[in-house]
């Protein structure tokens, strides 16, 4: 199914510029840092043995955090990953081991169970964690006609979203969001956006097709609009209704790599990506701060405000 879909920019670059420059692009590690008034202290380290901390999830005063310990992101090599359950205080609660290499996180919040992908290039499978019961649940998702696996979770109302990664046709005319239905050990995956589809590069207020090539992370803005990071065409595609066939926006932005909205409260965030085996809180007052952002690609420099 071909759907139009709108594509947006705004407060998440200010947030990815202030905080996670100098991560991203780098060869060699250094220190996160944040600009005042917001500061970050070191959270948690990653337990014994475990590394490549990617994806993460808050949930009733718990952190949940997904170690790829860089196995390969299609399961070729047969290895498990960790997905570590951490207290408020940083004390890890449970360690999760699941087959793969563990890249989405998140949490249904109608059930509160854990959902993690692992082998986002391919071979996709789902493991759900059931947090009272510490038991888990195998389903087996597999590769996509885009060729690749299934990277990112998002839960909109009672329905869930994958977005899929690794495409390896180009143009990709394959669906790069996809609605899930779980059927007894195995997943009904229908197509919600395709790779190709068009929508409105806001700037220029044109129509455009899109190429999505690098499908990533895959969010709900405060709108509860689907956000989808395709991170090396370096866009954020934005579907305000999913699967509909009403009129899209579109606008290029800087690389990301993994996000989240903060919830406008001024209390705790936590980081989107994270530096070797620390995880940081990302805290500040106010609910309304402004942030400088800098698209070096574009060459210009411009305000931003989270609404």
């Amino acid at each position: 199914m071909k759907v139009n879909v709108p594509v947006l920019v705004p407060a998440l670059l200010g947030l990815c510029a202030m905080v996670a420059s100098p991560v991203f692009g780098q060869t060699t590690p250094s220190m996160p840092h944040a600009n005042p008034p917001y500061v970050l202290s070191v959270f948690a380290t990653a337990p014994t043995g475990l590394s490549a901390p990617d994806d993460i999830a808050v949930m009733d005063r718990h952190v949940w955090v997904g170690y790829g310990d860089n196995h390969d992101p299609g399961g070729v090599d047969g290895l498990s990953s960790q997905v570590v359950e951490y207290n408020m205080d940083g004390g890890v609660a449970h360690i999760y081991t699941v087959r793969g290499h563990v890249d989405g996180v998140k949490i249904d919040p109608i059930t509160h169970k854990v959902w993690t992908l692992e082998n986002e290039d391919g071979n996709t499978r789902l493991v759900i964690i059931d947090p009272k019961t510490q038991q888990t649940s195998l389903y087996i998702v597999g590769t996509g006609p885009h060729g690749g696996g299934y990277d990112d979770i998002a839960f909109r109302g009672c329905k869930v979203y994958f977005s899929a990664s690794n495409p390896l046709i180009n143009p990709n005319t394959a669906p790069a969001i996809v609605s899930v239905q779980l059927r007894n050990g195995s997943v009904d995956l229908d197509g919600v956006l395709d790779g190709n589809a068009n929508a409105i590069n806001i700037p220029m207020d044109t129509t455009v097709k899109l190429n999505l090539q690098d499908p990533d992370s895959m969010t709900l803005d405060p709108l509860k609009n689907l956000v989808l990071d395709s991170q090396g065409d370096q866009q954020l595609i934005v579907v305000s209704n999913p699967g509909s066939s009403e009129s899209a926006r579109a606008a290029v932005a800087a690389v990301l790599s993994d996000f989240r909205w903060a919830d406008g409260r001024g209390s705790r965030r936590y980081l989107f990506h994270y530096l070797h085996r620390g995880l940081y809180p990302f805290c500040g007052q106010g609910s309304q701060p402004s942030f400088q952002v800098e698209q070096e690609r574009l060459g210009a420099r411009r305000r931003v405000h989270r609404r």
